[in-house]
């Protein structure tokens, strides 16, 4: 449990603590297998709509779809969020500091917001609403918080996360540094803090925040690594990426491809909100050819797929052949001065007898490499934003 002296945008309760600075509990994260995000579950408004929102480092404006929108994606158990329900809805003025860019409606009264992603994008108005977040744990700990700005989406085209029947995710909860992110709105309880731990599994983890994110890195020193967020004029999580290795060989890539260019072209990020690594198209040919070849080499009548499965182009069929064991190898990406290591498993994904490499090539142009979700599982994260760090830590987050 995190404490503040700044209790004006909150108030608490606690079946332990009756003190007014209790602030920001963590929240519960879950793999959605579907479609391989992750998500949490808050609370909106006075009629307490509690959506299911992905988490996602790479963007800053939480949103969710609201009724009446006319581009929509379909959300199993919750339904759309109904607004005009709510006592504390409210739309942002346009002459509001949050109101960033400042776009807004025809008549020139309302901030609204278009956010473009890869292959999608999503565009309504900019609110504000009060926010309820909820631990489940025994403690039953809740902390409400009034006004925070967050977009009541209505027009959302090609969400990657409601693809398939039952869906059950609303919108997403940002987490980057931009001013209207979560982290950044409630600074003064999250220290522009948070710390997260991804599973596979179906047992739910924390996202935490503030003193509660560092204490949970303090605990576990071993193997404990740090880098240096690039930071600027840019808002999302970039670190200097010098190169990748396949188990201990060194692949000859260089490291320009990856360096963040004037005009905010290519970098590297780290975002929970990708649930796969992108690859720029140069590494990512160098990659394949040397996983293709390691793989050859220990199992000599191996051969990738003609073609891969879902959204992977290298894949294998693994036959159910009696005494052998396949080798897939690990995978390091080497930032400035720290090395993330990545297990077979988190570099290669099974699909009952085939395995396909769990990374994708990116192919828009000036767009950066991103470490995905999937490639961060069984790692604890902390991102400091206020000190421009980047930790991260083996762990078994199951």
């Amino acid at each position: 449990m995190i404490t503040s002296n700044t209790t004006s945008a909150l108030t608490s309760t606690n079946s332990t603590s009756k003190s007014a600075n209790a602030v920001t509990p963590p929240l519960s994260v879950r793999y959605h297998p579907p479609n391989g995000f992750y998500m949490t579950q808050v609370s909106i408004g006075s009629k307490l709509y509690s959506p299911y929102l992905i988490i996602d480092s790479g963007t800053d404006m939480s949103w969710v779809q609201c009724e009446g929108c006319t581009s929509c994606f379909s959300v199993t158990g919750t339904g759309n969020y109904k607004y005009r329900e709510s006592q504390s809805y409210r739309k942002l003025p346009c002459n509001h500091p949050l109101c960033v860019p400042k776009t807004c409606t025809g008549d020139g009264l309302y901030c609204i917001y278009n956010h473009l992603y890869l292959s999608s994008s999503s565009s309504g108005v900019v609110s504000t609403e009060t926010f309820t977040f909820r631990t489940e744990s025994r403690f039953r700990t809740t902390a409400e918080y009034p006004d925070l700005v967050f977009g009541c989406a209505f027009d959302n085209r090609n969400i990657p996360f409601a693809e398939g029947p039952g869906n059950v995710i609303a919108g997403v909860f940002g987490l980057d540094l931009g001013r209207q992110s979560m982290l950044v709105q409630l600074q003064a309880q999250t220290k522009l803090r948070f710390s997260y731990c991804l599973s596979w599994s179906d047992r739910s983890t924390m996202l935490q925040f503030g003193d509660d994110a560092s204490a949970s890195m303090r605990r576990r020193q071993s193997g404990l690594q740090t880098t240096t967020l690039e930071r600027g004029v840019l808002d999302q999580y970039y670190v200097t990426m010098l190169g990748i290795s396949i188990e201990n060989q060194r692949l000859r890539i260089n490291p320009d491809v990856f360096r963040l260019k004037l005009g905010h072209i290519g970098g590297f990020i780290v975002d929970t909100g990708c649930p796969y690594s992108f690859i720029v198209p140069v590494a990512y040919r160098i990659l394949r050819g040397a996983l293709v070849e390691y793989i050859a080499q220990r199992h000599s009548g191996l051969r990738p797929m003609q073609r891969g499965i879902r959204e992977f182009d290298l894949c294998y069929n693994l036959t159910a052949t009696p005494g052998i064991r396949y080798v897939f190898p690990s995978m390091t990406f080497h930032f400035k001065q720290a090395d993330f290591v990545m297990r077979p498993e988190a570099v290669f994904q099974s699909f009952g007898t085939i395995r396909c490499l769990a990374m994708l090539v990116m192919h828009e142009a000036n767009e950066p490499t991103i470490l995905g979700a999937f490639q961060q599982t069984n790692y604890r994260f902390l991102f400091d934003g206020g000190q421009s760090l980047m930790s991260f830590v083996p762990e078994n987050c199951a």
